[in-house]
C-alpha cells in the first residue's frame, strides 16, 4: 500500500530526505574545508605582509617558489624558528635573494639566553682586557635584542655586506656601526633605518 502526504508517496518523502542530508552534509564539508582555506590564505597574507619591502622603490621581487622556500627555512631551521616570526621571514628572504646574487648569508647567531648573554660578556672582558672595551661590543642580557629573539649576526662578510646594502628593502637595518654583522627588524611605521649606534656601550 503506498502512503501519501501532501500529494507525495513515502517512497518520495524517504528519497526527499536522503537528498536533503547529503546536499547537507556537503555543504557542511565545503564550509570546513573553505574555512581552513581562508585560515591558510590569511596566515599566508599576513606573512606576506610581515616579510615585504618596505616601499615601491626599495621592492626586491621574490617569485612564488622563492617566497615558499624561504618559509620552509624558517620551519625547518631551529635558530630561525626561535626568532620572532617576522624578523625570520625577512631574513630568509633575504637568504634566498643572496643566494640568487650568488652571495652566501648565513646566520650566525639569532636568540640567545640570558645566561649565553652573560657569558659573551665574560669572554669579551676576557678578549679586550677592559670591561670598558668589552662593552662597546655586547650588551647586558636585559638590553640585548638577541636574548628577544628580535635580532640575528650573520655571516660570512661578503654576505653582512651584501645584507648591509640591500637589507631595507626586506625590511632589515644594520644597528651598529662597529658590527657590520648585526641586524635587526625595520621599526613598524618607519621606510628609512635609523641612525646606527657607534657601538653597544650605549646600553651600559
Amino acid at each position: 500500500m503506498t502512503i501519501y502526504v501532501h500529494g507525495r508517496s513515502e517512497g518520495q518523502l524517504r528519497r526527499r530526505r536522503r537528498t536533503t542530508t547529503v546536499v547537507v552534509v556537503l555543504v557542511v564539508a565545503g564550509l570546513l574545508a573553505g574555512g581552513w582555506h581562508l585560515g591558510s590564505t590569511a596566515r599566508a597574507e599576513a606573512d606576506d605582509a610581515s616579510a615585504a619591502p618596505v616601499s615601491a622603490a626599495e621592492a626586491v621581487t621574490l617569485t612564488s617558489a622563492q617566497k615558499a622556500a624561504a618559509k620552509r627555512a624558517v620551519a625547518r631551521d631551529p635558530q630561525l624558528a626561535a626568532l620572532d616570526r617576522t624578523l625570520a621571514l625577512r631574513f630568509a628572504r633575504a637568504q634566498v635573494a643572496a643566494a640568487a646574487d650568488g652571495v652566501t648569508l648565513t646566520l650566525t647567531s639569532g636568540k640567545r639566553s640570558a645566561a649565553k648573554q652573560d657569558e659573551l660578556v665574560a669572554d669579551a672582558v676576557e678578549k679586550y682586557g677592559s670591561t670598558a672595551k668589552a662593552h662597546r661590543f655586547v650588551l647586558p642580557p636585559d638590553k640585548s635584542s638577541h636574548v628577544q629573539g628580535l635580532a640575528v649576526d650573520v655571516g660570512p662578510t661578503e654576505g653582512a655586506l651584501w645584507l648591509g646594502e640591500h637589507g631595507l628593502a626586506f625590511g632589515l637595518c644594520r644597528t651598529y656601526a662597529n658590527e657590520v654583522w648585526h641586524f635587526e627588524k625595520l621599526p613598524a611605521g618607519r621606510t628609512t633605518c635609523k641612525k646606527m649606534h657607534p657601538d653597544s656601550s650605549w646600553g651600559w
